[in-house]
């Protein structure tokens, strides 16, 4: 693509360029790399003062950083290698599915043509403020916001960036404090009649309710959904009367495409597994029953 426009300016400031795409592209050589290349930044802007602004300041935290540069990648490529690469190993089938989500849903669409290290912090909240208006949950933007933040300090102490953009981020905190106010717990009279109701029969005796008894289980005894689907009889024990939590149902996206739907013809969307291990490492736990 043709460039238009070249502004040469001060020495130590760099090259403004116009490109063909109305673009405003900064350029600096700082010096060369330990194999003889030029070594370049480059920064991108809608105006040609925008771009002169991202290069000073990106000169400056490379003169910093002592010469380290952040990728040149895009933030699209960057975070679905880090997603495939570090967080599918080493993550639950469960939380990767919600990282993976976060990234594909919320990151991408907002920064995926982004280069990883033109990525500013207005750009990050602008992210945030669009979640906002369009009505997510604190919790589902502090989660998106994490993540980036997350990405760019691994990035940060492997020595492959040097500014992490979501320091300076300013989160809806009016969010969080309506979702603290929000929660609430049964009153003891509530929760002897969602028993009595769990329980009641038909004339003939049978259950009005088949799973009755489970949410009476987890009523009592504060386990999690996918903690009572994943127990076995192995971890009940009537003789020193507890229950054993050690594992975890959870419902993940289908990647088995052999598995078909009967009735769709097609794969199935999602399916079911058993962690091995609860939510988190404290959810390990006898129940006294």
């Amino acid at each position: 693509m043709a460039n238009k426009k070249s502004t040469r300016k001060d020495n130590g400031t760099g090259t403004i360029v116009q490109r063909a795409d109305g673009r405003y592209m900064g350029k600096i050589m700082m010096g060369y790399t330990p194999e003889g290349k030029p070594n370049c930044l480059y920064v991108y802007g809608k105006t040609e003062a925008e771009a002169k602004r991202k290069l000073k300041a990106k000169i400056q935290v490379y003169n910093d950083s002592r010469g380290i540069i952040t990728e040149s990648v895009s933030v699209k490529k960057w975070f679905t290698t880090w997603l495939e690469n570090v967080m599918k190993p080493t993550l639950k089938p469960k939380s990767y599915e919600a990282k993976a989500r976060c990234i594909e849903k919320f990151i991408i669409p907002k920064l995926g043509g982004i280069k990883v290290n033109e990525v500013t912090t207005e750009d990050i909240q602008g992210l945030i403020n669009d979640l906002v208006e369009q009505g997510y949950s604190y919790s589902q933007i502090q989660k998106v916001y994490n993540t980036i933040g997350q990405r760019y300090r691994l990035a940060i102490q492997q020595q492959r960036a040097t500014f992490n953009p979501t320091v300076g981020v300013h989160l809806p905190r009016q969010l969080k404090e309506k979702e603290n106010n929000t929660v609430t717990a049964l009153t003891k009279d509530e929760a002897k009649l969602l028993i009595k109701r769990a329980r009641e029969k038909y004339e003939n005796g049978t259950p009005i309710y088949p799973r009755g008894d489970l949410i009476v289980l987890l009523l009592q005894t504060g386990m999690r959904v996918g903690e009572a689907l994943a127990l076995q009889w192995s971890d009940i024990n009537l003789e020193e009367k507890y229950i054993s939590i050690t594992k975890n149902l959870v419902t993940v996206k289908n990647e088995d495409k052999t598995k078909i739907n009967p009735q769709t013809k097609k794969p199935f969307a999602t399916t079911t597994i058993i962690q091995d291990t609860p939510k988190t490492s404290h959810s390990n736990r006898k129940i006294p029953i």
